[in-house]
Parts: C-alpha cells; sequence; structure tokens
C-alpha cells in the first residue's frame, strides 16, 4: 500500500497597504450684520421722593403723589395695565453732624419714602405729555426712558439673513482667490442675536421733563452673527 503523503498549505495573511483618504478641503468663515428699525414702543421710568416727620406720613404722601400720576397718564389715554407702581422703599434720615459738635449721636429726623412709576407707550407721541403730566402730578426725578420693538422677531430673522449672506460672500471670494470651486455646506454655528434697545440720554428726558425739545427716539440695533464651514472643491 502506497503510504500517502498529506501536504499542509499554511497560508499568510499579509496586510496589503491602504491609502487612507484624504479629508476634502473646508473653509470657516464668519458673517456678522446689523439691522435698524424705528421703535414703537417706549417705557418710561419716573420717581416720587417725599420726606416727613413721620414714617407712615411719608409713605401716604408718596402714595398720594404714585396715584396722581396714574390719574394723569389715564388722562392722556394711556390704560391702566400700561402703568406700574414698583420699587417702594421707606428709610429714616439721621441728623447730620456739625464739624464742631465730636459728641453728636445721631437721631432720627424724618423718613424719607421713595417710589417708582413704570409706564409702557405705544403712541410715541405721547412721551413728552407723559413726562410734563408725571412732572405735574408731583414725579421728581426721570430715572429712564427706553426706545425698543414690541415685536422684533422679525428684525432677528432679518439681522441672520445678512450675516449668513455675508459669510456666503466672504466664502466665495476666498474660494475664488485659491482657484477653487466652493462646495456644500458642511456646518452651520449661530453665534447667537442681540436686540439693542435705545436708552436716551437723562439731559434729554429732563429736557422734555422742562418742556424743551422732544426726545429724539432714535434706531433699534438688531445684531446676529454666523459661522459657517464650507466644502472646497477642485
Amino acid at each position: 500500500m502506497r503510504p500517502r503523503i498529506a501536504a499542509l498549505i499554511i497560508a499568510t495573511l499579509v496586510p496589503v497597504p491602504t491609502v487612507a483618504a484624504t479629508a476634502p478641503a473646508q473653509i470657516s468663515v464668519g458673517g456678522h450684520a446689523t439691522v435698524r428699525a424705528e421703535p414703537d414702543r417706549a417705557v418710561l421710568r419716573l420717581g416720587v421722593e417725599t420726606q416727613q416727620e413721620s414714617a407712615g406720613a411719608a409713605q401716604r404722601e408718596t402714595d398720594r403723589i404714585a396715584r396722581a400720576i396714574h390719574t394723569s397718564l389715564e388722562t392722556l389715554g394711556v390704560p391702566g395695565a400700561a402703568i406700574q407702581t414698583s420699587s417702594l422703599n421707606l428709610h429714616p434720615v439721621y441728623s447730620q453732624r456739625r464739624p464742631t459738635d465730636r459728641a453728636h449721636t445721631p437721631t432720627v429726623v424724618g423718613y424719607r419714602a421713595d417710589n417708582t412709576v413704570q409706564v409702557t407707550l405705544t403712541d410715541l407721541d405721547r412721551v413728552g405729555p407723559a413726562i410734563d403730566g408725571a412732572i405735574g402730578a408731583g414725579a421728581n426725578r426721570v430715572l429712564g426712558l427706553t426706545f425698543s420693538l414690541e415685536d422684533d422677531s422679525e428684525m432677528q430673522l432679518a439681522a441672520l439673513k445678512a450675516a449668513v449672506s455675508q459669510a456666503a460672500a466672504k466664502a466665495a471670494a476666498i474660494a475664488d482667490t485659491l482657484g477653487q470651486a466652493l462646495g456644500a455646506v458642511v456646518e452651520v454655528r449661530e453665534g447667537g442675536v442681540s436686540v439693542r434697545p435705545v436708552a436716551a440720554m437723562r439731559m434729554q428726558a429732563e429736557m422734555a421733563m422742562d418742556g424743551g425739545a422732544p426726545v429724539a427716539p432714535g434706531e433699534v440695533s438688531v445684531s446676529a452673527s454666523v459661522t459657517i464651514v464650507y466644502a472646497l472643491a477642485d
């Protein structure tokens, strides 16, 4: 009987080197845009401050003036819901030490009460008359006057669109300079949208209070920024 010879074949797998795929070239550009619009809302903050011998008298006098301010604003046609009274504070007033009185002990000589009345106006022509009426009713401080947009959603979208257009134009210019074609959008990141109301200068508000020139509302600024990553094609 003829012997059988078993042939054992061992195959060794040798890894074949592969060529790594080259990532496509990309560019990242930023876009920023600001759009402006005339405001359609004003928020006026007026202060009332009184000082009396007793805490109760000071608070009653401040409340009386605040009610008078409410009445003057409602007379102009401002709805009651647009008028808010807040920040009521009451604190003692102490005697002041004389330069020659070294042993002075502070004593309470009265009480000071202050209140803040805030009114929101959608008719900007009423800003001046509202200040005049409030001052005539007893308000003695102008705490702030801010102009803004009642609804800024459309302006935010307009700012975003303008920012995207700017970024696209920058990307096209870069690609053209490099002699390459602009490819598809790889990534888009919104940097945020900010709305900047217009704060009237204190001097302007005081001029309106004194019957001077009307307060100019200016323009509300809405800004947006984006970052866009594009692929480049040969």
